[in-house]
């Protein structure tokens, strides 16, 4: 199993004691996972999973997927671990405080809960595992009396064989990114209004996860001169291209994962609607997705 990565003055705190996993299956049987009711789940995430079948039995691939928002003060972790050590980090581990309601069936989970620092934010998440995949639709209301601006940036870390891990190639296509390992594919696509674009993080030789977050935590979000490009995010600081001769395929195979961004604008009392998604195959290019006009994707591992 990985590692986190250990950063001069970061302290990567667990998920609080209130955070409870739930099963949701696909009806097919071929996914399965384990998110929280704030969103985050993988190997890494206290014991969570998230599966598929390949063709031989169900799995994991996922070690770490998390959401963090910011409107370029505060920070929030809306799942996943939160960095204390960051530079100005103000967001605690959202915890039974913040969890307005929780319901869940076989295959859907439905949570509300308050964004901690940025206090007039309400979340609907619904995360669902159905035939075609994975989704985690996050619904963000404005409860406030004034215009809430700000960013949602979606990580992940992919392994597709967690003995593995630094074997993995990241590609990004009109649409979607995909992660390829050993013969197994998993394509990462979103879906909303505001979409920023990508960063694919790489570490080679070590985690993505620990670097990738911090990277983000301290730019608010992906740095825009490093948008739609392959990088090594060792340490949180921005390094060698892993996409040399630009032609959307990582150079050499090595620790992946990837951040996702959304800037949104929520009038006062309206809502604003973000999907994330994994599937198996390819999906068509969608309407208004984070890929279309992409501006930024990282991808970042976690060490073992």
């Amino acid at each position: 199993m990985k590692i986190l990565s250990i950063l001069p003055a970061l302290v990567l705190t667990v998920l609080p004691a209130q955070a409870a996993f739930v099963t949701l299956s696909s009806p097919d049987g071929l996914w399965s996972w384990s998110p929280d009711e704030f969103g985050a789940y993988g190997e890494g995430t206290g014991g969570s999973f998230a599966q598929r079948n390949f063709g031989s039995g169900l799995t994991g691939y996922s070690w770490q997927a998390a959401t963090l928002v910011t409107d370029g003060i505060n920070r929030q972790w809306l799942s996943g671990a939160a960095s204390a050590g960051s530079a100005g980090y103000t967001g605690a581990p959202l915890g039974a405080g913040n969890l307005i309601s929780d319901t869940s069936t076989s295959s859907t989970r439905t949570s509300v809960y308050t964004a901690g620092t940025l206090s007039t934010l309400r979340v609907t998440l619904t995360q669902s595992a159905t035939n075609a995949g994975l989704s985690q639709q996050y619904v963000f209301n404005n409860t406030g009396g004034a215009a809430l601006n700000f960013s949602v940036i979606s990580f992940h870390d992919t392994d597709l064989d967690a003995n593995t891990f630094l074997n993995d190639l990241i590609t990004s296509r009109p649409g979607y990114l995909q992660v390829s390992e050993g013969g197994r594919n998993i394509y990462f696509s979103s879906a909303g209004v505001g979409s920023l674009g990508f960063l694919a993080a790489h570490v080679p030789g070590s985690g993505v996860t620990g670097g990738a977050n911090v990277l983000a935590e301290n730019n608010n979000g992906i740095p825009f001169a490093n948008l739609n490009q392959f990088r090594d995010v060792t340490n949180g600081v921005i390094g060698a291209d892993f996409d040399a001769n630009a032609d959307g395929v990582t150079d050499t195979p090595t620790d992946v994962g990837y951040l996702l961004q959304y800037n949104l604008s929520i009038p006062a009392g309206a809502s604003s609607t973000v999907t994330f998604l994994t599937s198996a195959v390819p999906v068509p290019e969608p309407g208004p997705a984070i890929f279309l006009g992409l501006t930024g994707l990282l991808a970042f591992r976690r060490r073992r």
